[in-house]
């Protein structure tokens, strides 16, 4: 594992290692999509912006904000839904990509991970981990305005899948980054 402070280590560490198919992972407001904006030579896709950008009469759309209201989890399958062609064009490409937002639980690594199998896609090669001080995310996401049917029970929610997630990925056997952006404004 690598912790990084600055992001010219952390595309130093990507080209390096010459990952295609990354997995941005951390709690929300942690700066997954800031990063993203600065590693130009990866597509971005996120699985929330996905599920922002459908049309609001999508039964996709409608089950996912019916869960985010709830504050539950999304099935794996239906978290794959939203990201999968996206995933499937830009691999089939061969470009490098880094997806934010799926998996965010062990069962959706694993359902990622067999989808892209059955596809003959590049299996995930890399995590970078984005992260910050809970304190600190509490102020961002007060400060943030909010996304749709998000609400604090939502914040939590994915906070406490992160905290999860964070213990499953340190068990396998990858290369990971840590990139802590609790001391950026």
């Amino acid at each position: 594992m690598i912790r990084a402070s600055e992001i010219s280590t952390i595309r130093s560490e990507l080209d390096a290692s010459g990952a295609q198919n990354i997995v941005l992972y951390g709690p929300q407001c942690a700066g997954k999509t800031t990063l993203a904006n600065k590693l130009l030579e990866f597509k971005y896709i996120s699985l929330g912006q996905n599920i922002r950008s459908y049309a609001d009469d999508s039964p996709l759309k409608q089950q996912a904000d019916h869960l985010i209201r709830q504050a539950k989890p999304l099935p794996p399958e239906l978290g794959l839904q939203f990201i999968a062609s996206s995933v499937k064009d830009n691999l089939s490409d061969g470009r490098r990509m880094l997806i934010d937002g799926y998996p965010r639980k062990a069962d959706e690594y694993i359902t990622i991970s067999e989808w892209l199998d059955a596809e003959g896609l590049p299996a995930i090669d890399m995590f970078v981990e984005v992260t910050a001080k809970r304190s600190i995310l509490l102020a961002r996401y007060a400060a943030r305005s909010k996304r749709g049917v998000e609400n604090r029970e939502f914040f939590d929610l994915r906070y406490r899948q992160y905290m999860k997630f964070r213990e499953y990925i340190d068990s396998l056997a990858t290369r990971q980054i840590v990139y802590d952006t609790s001391e950026i404004a």
